[in-house]
């Protein structure tokens, strides 16, 4: 059934999701209240009426800014800021938060874990932390490998394999090690591998004097997710993106790690299987469509001074499948041909090709390397539109130049190679990144280290 609601509808609808009735009692649902008021970044829920329900507060966000997770830590630390690395309590200041929430009324206890609000607002930190099951399961992720968060990772990964596996489809145990290491690599790049905030990073928006964060309309429920992705169509704009590998909404739910693993787009493990799925898809895409296995090359950008050299996994293949998860699919899993024209490949699908859209970007990017510069002085060549693909040349390694927010020619921005580059360099130092080869052992067993990364990968490709 599909729901159709007015704009006023949507508003309204985001209002009652943020400004919900509050109760001020030290019990039952109050505690929750009072919890949601904490999370948005107030002491008490009349301070946060008070600041009609903004969330986050701009202590909060400064807060995060310093490391923090939430305002009552920050405040205990004695306001340490340790900007871009997540902070830490001591042992007493643990003592202080603890008597700070209880003094606060946020400190719920009862003699059984049954009370429908415990288990749904578990006040324990380790219960709100599903990346770290080792915090209530002693040596759970052992061998320790890069960092708790990964080692964790492994851990249900191992327990998993087989699940993991089926869901991919086709995918051989070496594969498998060298894509979990990649999505790992890609999370790195995303987010410092889950150290940096990427849920409340999005400008919140600000309808009829109250405050509304993405991140809080979405967690709110299923209709919160809905509401912003029909609200993104409205608008002809991008869903907002969440999570360690920032996810745009549907791109996750596309991938039924959620439904079908438990771990949500906030996760780190969520976002890693996530990461796994898509990259897979695109490399079995890139594989289908017959492209090499070899080492990625851009002939044209290299001699025209734009690329020295492209420094990837070895292969084509997966370089592409790394690449899609920050550029344009359509125009990664492609394969190129030669066109009559010097400076440019063109789709082999497509009988002509046009690199620009407007004669001003053609005329940017003239000016972008000196030797660019001298082709068109040398030549004076005209606006290059319907250019004829020579549908018979391909180049089966080609690796597209992309730069810009869509991926257009363009120079001065990051460009498709970056993050390929970045990832490619992350995965010489994950040996410890190991499924192994048993599935019933769990723990000590890894494999043969990857540990010559630059000749072609053949055993996996």
């Amino acid at each position: 059934m599909n729901l159709q609601i007015t704009e006023s509808q949507y508003l309204t609808l985001l209002n009652v999701l943020n400004k919900k009735v509050i109760l001020e009692t030290k019990t039952g649902l109050g505690i929750y209240y009072i919890e949601k008021a904490i999370k948005c970044g107030y002491k008490s829920t009349n301070l946060w009426k008070k600041n009609k329900y903004k969330c986050p507060s701009k202590f909060l966000i400064n807060a995060k800014k310093c490391g923090w997770s939430d305002i009552l830590s920050y405040e205990v630390s004695g306001f340490k800021c340790t900007p871009n690395k997540p902070a830490s309590l001591s042992v007493d200041e643990r003592s202080k938060l603890n008597k700070l929430r209880f003094d606060l009324g946020v400190t719920y206890k009862t003699k059984t874990k049954e009370n429908i609000i415990d288990r749904l607002f578990p006040l324990d930190l380790e219960l709100l932390n599903p990346d770290r099951p080792d915090l209530v399961k002693k040596n759970y992720c052992k061998p320790y490998c890069i960092s708790d968060r990964i080692s964790c990772f492994i851990r249900v990964a191992k327990e998993n394999k087989e699940k993991i596996k089926s869901k991919l489809g086709s995918i051989n145990d070496s594969q498998l090690d060298f894509l979990m290491k990649i999505a790992i690599a890609i999370v790195g790049w995303q987010s410092d591998y889950g150290n940096k905030d990427r849920l409340y990073d999005i400008e919140p928006k600000e309808l009829f004097g109250i405050t509304i964060h993405p991140w809080d309309v979405y967690k709110s429920s299923s209709a919160g997710r809905y509401l912003l992705k029909q609200y993104a169509k409205k608008k002809n704009i991008n869903e907002p993106s969440f999570g360690p590998a920032e996810f745009k909404i549907s791109e996750f739910e596309k991938t039924g790690v959620e439904s079908e693993f438990g771990y949500g787009i906030d996760t780190f493990i969520g976002s890693v299987l996530a990461t796994m799925v898509t990259t897979w898809n695109a490399y079995k895409a890139a594989k289908n469509l017959g492209l090499s296995s070899g080492p990625s090359e851009n002939l044209i950008a290299k001699n025209n001074g734009i690329w020295d050299s492209i420094k990837g996994t070895g292969n084509h293949l997966w370089d592409l499948a790394i690449s899609v998860h920050t550029w344009p699919r359509d125009k990664m899993i492609k394969k190129y041909c030669k066109t009559t024209h010097p400076l440019f490949a063109g789709p082999c699908n497509s009988p002509t090709y046009s690199p620009f859209k407007t004669e001003q970007s053609w005329n940017d990017w003239k000016k972008s390397t000196q030797s660019i510069q001298s082709y068109y002085k040398r030549t004076n060549e005209s606006f290059p539109n319907n250019l004829k693909v020579l549908q018979s040349e391909p180049i089966l390694n080609y690796y597209p130049f992309l730069s810009g927010a869509h991926g257009e020619i363009k120079m001065g921005q990051l460009d498709s190679k970056v993050i390929l580059e970045s990832v490619a360099k992350q995965l010489k130092s994950f040996s410890c990144v190991n499924l192994g080869k048993s599935e019933k052992k769990l723990i000590n067993i890894l494999g043969p280290d990857f540990k010559k990364l630059k000749s072609g990968f053949s055993n996996i490709a």
